[in-house]
């Protein structure tokens, strides 16, 4: 994904149009995301086709990754090229992560 790529910051973008914070979160990544968010300026960034690093945490099920994202500002009605929002994506460990999003917003698994 960076081959070739001169990377200076984690909001530099590689080939496809994602981040180091795009890759942390969809790999669940719990360290190399805190290392990274506080230089990150837009937690919502799309990537190339639009999914933001909390729409990757959801679908791939990363509970802790969530949280994070969620305690950070990361917005559940981002919507990625497709219209799709993180929860629209929501496939693994979908107890787990419904439970982690429904600590931040009660109302969010209901919309």
């Amino acid at each position: 994904m960076f081959v070739d790529f001169d990377i200076q910051s984690f909001e530099d973008r590689g080939d496809d149009a994602e981040t180091p914070l795009h890759l942390a979160a969809l790999n669940g990544e719990l360290d190399d995301l805190l290392l990274m968010l506080p230089t990150i300026s837009n937690i919502d960034s799309p990537g190339g086709i639009g999914h933001t690093p909390l729409h990757y945490a959801i679908m791939f099920g990363h509970a802790a990754v969530i949280d994070v994202l969620l305690n950070h500002g990361a917005s559940l009605s981002a919507q990625n090229d497709y219209g799709d929002r993180p929860l629209d994506l929501v496939k693994t460990n979908r107890d787990e992560v419904l439970a982690t999003i429904l600590k931040h917003r009660p109302d969010a698994v209901c919309q």
